[in-house]
């Protein structure tokens, strides 16, 4: 058992990335980064978590909720506008990609509905 320095907590060897590197535990560390993300979109986590509440825990898009996974929860997005920087609403990774991917064009987004709904 190792002491985290950031909670207090006492927890398992295999909750530390390397004991060797670091003191805090794999919990402590993804707040950090969170918070990380957080501040570089000019939010803080309250807002987050007050955004999400919002949305009924839910992405904005598909209405998908948090999945746990292997050591711990694969989370939502706060999404934002690249070319502006404008914050917009949270969202799944897949939801998120798609309008990486389709460079938040609307006119691409008809597209593929047309293409979709042609094959229907």
């Amino acid at each position: 058992m190792l002491t985290c320095s950031k909670c207090g907590e006492n927890r398992p060897e295999m909750f530390y990335p390397s004991a060797k590197r670091s003191s805090w535990c794999k919990v402590c560390q993804r707040e950090a980064v969170r918070d990380g993300r957080y501040r570089k979109l000019g939010v803080t986590r309250e807002e987050y978590l007050a955004a999400l509440h919002g949305q009924l825990g839910c992405c904005e898009i598909c209405g998908k909720q948090e999945q746990p996974v292997k050591n711990g929860v694969r989370g939502l997005h706060l999404d934002h506008d690249h070319k502006t920087g404008k914050r917009r609403g949270i969202l799944c990774s897949n939801c998120n990609q798609v309008l990486g991917r389709f460079k938040d064009d609307p006119a691409l987004f008809q597209s593929a509905i047309n293409y979709i709904t042609k094959y229907e």
